[in-house]
């Protein structure tokens, strides 16, 4: 993966709705640590 979302380094696929994916990123700024990502399929292009 690696991919860039604003602040958040997108590391792995977790899962799938009908409304997103999730992922776990990492959080970069303000504070480095690992967060769950819920992207809306809405803004997936």
């Amino acid at each position: 993966m690696g991919h860039k979302l604003g602040r958040y380094k997108l590391l792995e696929r977790v899962g799938e709705d009908g409304c997103g994916v999730v992922y776990v990123a990492e959080q970069t700024e303000p504070v480095r640590r690992l967060v769950a990502l819920k992207v809306d399929t809405a803004l997936k292009s």
